[in-house]
């Protein structure tokens, strides 16, 4: 059904309206808050739309900003003369390295880049110069500096190299210069005190031994010192003075003033054994220069 055409009331009809009614009608129909209200949406919706595009050119520059600083912080590394290589920091664990030795050893590292440069390249030239070496620690301190923390190996042994030229093995202030390491390694070193420590006498060597050679082999040095603790603990002597003779491979233990002489061809526990049965059919003081334990059939003594 269609509506019919609109016209407007006759004037008797009309009725007046109120300011009331006239206030309420205009803050309800008014169309001017209508078009407030979808000139709102429009902005808010243009605004949502442009939000959306600032975070896509964000998003871009943040890219092209970290790209960036990637390509620059590797081209500081690789090609930047800032970290190269310019100082060392030696610190020492035992008072007997000598600082000035290991900076001319690590002296052809300078100006190699600290990025590139590894422990073990520092490692092996320091045991390639140092042979007492026990153990290194490499840190890197940005941009130009290298750590080295050096371990030497401990000394277990004063040293006294017979010689006819010389009457001892002791410098001029009277401390010992002459040591043998854990690993039977030669080492000259004047250090205060060192007269706690056992004296080994050497003899019978072919060419005068040098400092940082491998002098006495670890095997014998091994059995020497289990040797001397099975004498003073299991047999009650006391020790008073050790020789190795290096080119027979062999060892005499001074105990009571008698020489017992042993060797590293025969194990410790059947030299020892053969000692015992001397013991059994020999009293001690019968005895008063040398005990053989050397010779797998018999035992020699005088």
């Amino acid at each position: 059904m269609s509506l019919r055409k609109y016209s407007k009331l006759p004037k008797r009809f009309e009725r007046s309206i109120g300011k009331s009614t006239r206030t309420l009608v205009q803050r309800k129909y008014d169309s001017g808050s209508k078009r407030r209200k979808e000139r709102f949406r429009r902005i808010f919706r243009r605004a949502q739309g442009a939000s959306k595009d600032w975070k896509k050119v964000i998003t871009r520059w943040c890219i092209g900003f970290f790209v960036s600083a990637m390509v620059l912080a590797i081209s500081m590394m690789l090609f930047s003369p800032i970290l190269q290589l310019r100082d060392f920091r030696i610190y020492r664990l035992n008072p007997r390295l000598d600082i000035e030795r290991v900076q001319t050893v690590l002296a052809p590292l300078f100006g190699k880049h600290l990025a590139f440069l590894t422990s073990a390249e520092v490692t092996e030239l320091l045991e390639a110069e140092i042979s007492d070496i026990a153990e290194v620690s490499v840190q890197k301190d940005y941009p130009s500096t290298l750590l080295v923390t050096i371990k030497l190996d401990p000394l277990v042994a004063r040293l006294q190299i017979s010689d006819p030229d010389e009457e001892t093995a002791s410098t001029e202030t009277g401390f010992t210069a002459d040591f043998i390491t854990d690993k039977g390694v030669y080492i000259h070193v004047v250090t205060p005190g060192a007269e706690v420590l056992p004296l080994i006498n050497i003899v019978d060597w072919g060419v005068r031994p040098s400092p940082g050679t491998a002098l006495i082999p670890i095997e014998l040095l091994t059995q020497m010192n289990a040797a001397e603790n099975a004498l003073r603990t299991q047999f009650g002597h006391e020790i008073q003075g050790r020789t190795v003779y290096l080119r027979a491979r062999e060892f005499h233990i001074l105990a009571d003033d008698i020489s017992i002489w042993f060797d590293i061809s025969n194990t410790l526990y059947r030299q020892l054994q053969r000692y015992r049965s001397l013991l059994q059919s020999v009293a001690l003081e019968d005895i008063n220069s040398y005990i053989d334990l050397r010779l797998a059939d018999r035992v020699m003594y005088r």
